[in-house]
């Protein structure tokens, strides 16, 4: 006997159907949801970073740039100097000859061909000392601007490379084909920041630019003043360096002397206006006692010592800050950190002791030469430079002494 098994046709149908859309549904690609719109952009690799970080950082080039602009900063003062230190000393040798003339009761029509060729030569490298230092300072003028566009040479590198992260993809055109807008590359990000750089800069005041913090610009005036005045005047302040924006130079009647009969050359009136009183230096280290040979001057007090003496104090101490030895200043008072950091040699100084021992010696030539005149009384400078060079003696002696034993 076979038994019939009833199905129900509407669950076979749904069964089926079921399966159906169970294999439709594995056949299907699943959708995804997109993430929100976002603008494109062109972020830089990590190789183009790379690279701009080497460019900035590792420039050869721009070392040697960096060198050469460093070495014009220190050279430009002193070759100022040496100029106008020959025309000095040509323009003192004139006045010794006219103060002679004088002397002898001899007027201008009394002068020989030799004095007349001599005074105008004077005249010639005075002006010839007057070109050369304007177009010196211009220079210095450049260099400093050069340097401190170096100075911001990574900042702008800097901007360049937030700026090209900034930029956003090109977008084409409804066919497809360019840009609907121009996309700046990295060079011309660059010169717009530097066009931005320079605005910025040159917007400054020439007082800004070079007398305000700059030490490059500072020695040039002072080492230019020193050649032309020596000790006489002191160095007018920063405020004047610059009329109208426009730099000017001191000339005046240029360094002041005396003869022996204490009678004082003249003095022309733009002195005047920017003699306050003349300045005592001390030659002697506060460390040695002695003169200095070796200057080395702080930059945060501007006080001065022998170099060596200086530097074994500091390597000696057993304070630090900011992981480097440092004193307190040895001049009594003071009180302020010194570093090695802090110190640097100073030309100024030795163009001072040169000075000081040169007069020294004329002095003593003139004492050993035994002038029949007396004069009433010597100049504290000659007092002062007399004693050293005494001192010096004592101490040449000495050494000799010490080399025989």
């Amino acid at each position: 006997m076979s038994h019939r098994r009833l199905v129900n046709r509407s669950q076979v149908s749904g069964s089926s159907s079921a399966a159906a859309a169970r294999r439709q549904r594995e056949e299907e690609p699943e959708v995804l949801e997109l993430p929100p719109y976002e603008p494109p952009s062109c972020i830089l690799s990590v190789k183009a970073r790379q690279e701009l970080n080497r460019l900035r950082d590792d420039d050869e080039e721009m070392r040697k740039y960096q060198q050469q602009l460093d070495y014009s900063k220190k050279i430009l003062p002193k070759a100022v100097a040496h100029i106008n230190d020959k025309a000095q000393k040509r323009k003192e040798l004139n006045e010794k000859v006219v103060a002679k003339r004088r002397k002898e009761g001899k007027d201008e029509n009394s002068r020989t061909e030799e004095e007349i060729s001599a005074e105008n030569f004077a005249k010639q490298l005075i002006k010839q000392s007057k070109d050369l230092t304007e177009k010196c300072e211009k220079a210095l003028r450049e260099v400093i601007d050069h340097d401190d566009e170096r100075s911001m040479y990574t900042h702008i590198m800097d901007g360049v490379t937030q700026g090209i992260d900034a930029v956003p993809a090109p977008l084409l055109d409804d066919l497809g084909d360019e840009p609907m807008e121009e996309i700046p590359s990295a060079v011309e990000l660059l010169e717009k920041s530097r066009e931005d750089y320079l605005q910025t800069y040159q917007s400054r005041s020439m007082l800004q630019r070079y007398a305000d913090n700059n030490s490059a610009y500072n020695d040039f005036k002072v080492m230019l003043h020193d050649a032309i005045y020596g000790d006489s005047i002191p160095l007018p302040k920063a405020t004047t360096w610059f009329v109208n924006d426009q730099p000017t130079i001191f000339y005046g009647s240029g360094r002041k002397s005396s003869d022996k009969n204490g009678d004082d050359q003249e003095e022309d009136d733009e002195d005047e206006d920017i003699v306050i009183e003349g300045s005592k230096t001390d030659y002697k280290c506060p460390l040695t006692l002695q003169v200095f040979k070796e200057p080395y001057t702080s930059k945060i007090c501007r006080h001065t010592f022998e170099k060596q003496a200086i530097m074994d104090m500091i390597k000696a101490s057993d304070k630090f800050i900011w992981q480097m030895k440092f004193v307190e200043c040895p001049y009594v008072g003071c009180g302020k950190n010194v570093t090695l950091k802090d110190l640097c040699d100073d030309e100024l100084m030795r163009r001072k002791i040169k000075r000081f021992l040169q007069q020294a010696a004329r002095d003593e030539e003139d004492d050993e030469e035994g002038e029949e005149e007396q004069w009433p009384r010597e100049t504290s400078s000659q007092n002062r430079a007399g004693r050293i060079k005494g001192e010096i003696k004592r101490e040449k002696s000495k050494g000799r002494g010490e080399a025989e034993l």
